[in-house]
């Protein structure tokens, strides 16, 4: 009889349903979590040791995956989060146009054919490769050795790595650029990595996802105004459940004497 009430206290506690429902979570919510947490406590090793865990199939193939545009856009709101809707949208439109306007600027300046933050992931990648070993294995598999570390078979024409990064990112990695410059030297003739970034990170995507423009407007006090027959009220108040707050006496009550202390 006391077996079956601590099974069932067990079941009323709030942590056996969360440890239940932890339990039926599939394994990529793990990974997801571990992920976050490895980036929020900056430990690089962890985080790349994660990596290889993902699955592929249905990648966005950038480099936003752990600090993604959402979290970029919801922490420009802080300042107007709790502002009225129409000073949030003329918020995030004036945020827009500056936006717009200052990668517009960075475009003019950039050079060669990919954006200016994969140039540069391109170049680390090229520094690290020259330490690799590269040896051909068949077709267009490659084994390539780094010091240090284990090796990883890099597949040319599927663009893959045994480090995942190549297809996670769409960015070659140290082990696909280390096998491009074997190809090279071996007089196949397969162009430089920057050919065999996808083309998410080409300058040529980037001028047109950013070729248009927002059109200006002018502040509140200029616009027209329009006579609505609707009109919004605000939602019905409801006091969160909580525990009751217990009434202090005033020191005027305190002076009273009780009914018992009365004498006739």
């Amino acid at each position: 009889m006391a077996t079956g009430c601590s099974s069932g206290a067990a079941i009323g506690f709030p942590g056996f349903r969360y440890r239940r429902e932890l339990k039926s979570a599939p394994f990529h919510f793990f990974v997801c979590l571990i992920l976050i947490v490895c980036s929020l406590l900056g430990n690089t090793k962890c985080t790349i040791f994660i990596f290889i865990f993902f699955l592929t199939k249905g990648k966005a193939l950038c480099g936003l995956l752990l600090n993604n545009i959402c979290e970029v856009f919801c922490s420009q709101l802080n300042d107007v989060r709790n502002k009225s809707i129409i000073i949030c949208l003329e918020y995030i439109r004036e945020y827009l146009v500056k936006r717009i306007v200052v990668v517009q600027q960075i475009i003019e300046r950039s050079v060669g054919q990919l954006t200016p933050t994969v140039h540069a992931m391109v170049d680390a990648n090229k520094k690290e490769a020259t330490d690799c070993v590269v040896e051909w294995i068949a077709a267009s598999l490659y084994k390539v050795s780094v010091p240090n570390e284990d090796h990883c078979i890099t597949n040319m024409d599927r663009k893959e790595c045994g480090c995942r990064m190549w297809e996670l990112t769409g960015i070659p990695c140290k082990h696909a650029v280390a096998a491009i410059n074997y190809m090279n030297e071996d007089g196949k003739g397969v162009a430089v990595p920057e050919e065999w970034v996808h083309a998410a990170y080409s300058l040529e995507t980037w001028v047109r996802m950013y070729s248009f423009k927002i059109n200006g407007c002018s502040g509140r006090r200029y616009w027209p105004r329009i006579e609505s027959t609707t009109v919004i009220i605000p939602p019905n108040h409801r006091p969160q459940v909580d525990r009751p707050t217990k009434k202090m006496k005033s020191n005027d009550e305190h002076a009273l004497p009780t009914s018992s202390c009365v004498t006739h």
